[in-house]
């Protein structure tokens, strides 16, 4: 995967982070061991270096190393980006490709009544995917910004597939129809207590439930 530009102290910080990661594992073998040891010594040597241009050559170096154990670690037994989000992924892509054909139910005739029911059948419908998006979306919503912040502080070497994957789950969270009518809203959001922030939540569910029975009462009274 092609990698977006980063600092070489950046690319330092990520090292450590591996390192931490592979020393702490035990399934590491002996050649990521012999790895997570040299790209820790290389580190060391760095931070203690004071000749310049001795310090660059082992930033290149270190820097190097980082990249390739980085650009290979889905074979590495460390933490890997956006793992723990992939089953909410596959649910909100099932939610957003998920095809609803009511056109065979109703009559081809503009007949008023049958326009009533298709109106009740395409609110339930779209408020019914809101509702489970909000669900998903709201049970998963620290942990998206969280990966988020991480993001925003580049500790993390993300490719740009794993930026747009986060882009595609922020846009899902703020999307107006969800919990978010806005930027401003979304900020407030990130503000509140967790009970707070659960009540937004149940506010719009109630909101989206109720305009369900409100269709359904209005088709009721037309046809008592």
């Amino acid at each position: 995967m092609e990698q977006l530009e980063h600092s070489e102290n950046q690319i330092l910080e990520l090292g450590n982070k591996i390192v931490k990661e592979l020393h702490l594992s035990k399934s590491v073998d002996t050649l990521g061991k012999w790895m997570a040891q040299y790209t820790a010594e290389l580190i060391h040597k760095i931070e203690i270096c004071e000749n310049e241009e001795n310090k660059e050559g082992l930033q290149k170096e270190c820097s190097e190393l980082i990249l390739k154990l980085w650009k290979n670690k889905r074979n590495l037994p460390i933490d890997q980006p956006l793992s723990n989000l992939k089953p909410l992924i596959k649910i909100l892509e099932g939610l957003n490709s998920k095809k609803f054909h009511f056109t065979s139910f109703f009559p081809k005739e503009d007949d008023q009544e049958n326009i009533e029911w298709y109106d009740l059948a395409m609110t339930i419908k779209n408020n019914t995917i809101d509702i489970l998006q909000i669900i998903v979306l709201a049970n998963s919503a620290n942990e998206i910004m969280e990966h988020r912040k991480k993001n925003d502080q580049n500790q993390l070497l993300l490719s740009k597939v794993e930026l747009n994957i986060i882009s595609l789950l922020e846009n899902n969270l703020e999307n107006a129809n969800t919990i978010f009518g806005n930027d401003n809203q979304e900020i407030e959001y990130e503000k509140l207590e967790s009970d707070e922030a659960k009540n937004i939540v149940f506010d719009k569910l109630d909101a989206l439930l109720d305009e369900q029975k409100k269709s359904l009462a209005q088709l009721k009274v037309k046809h008592s």
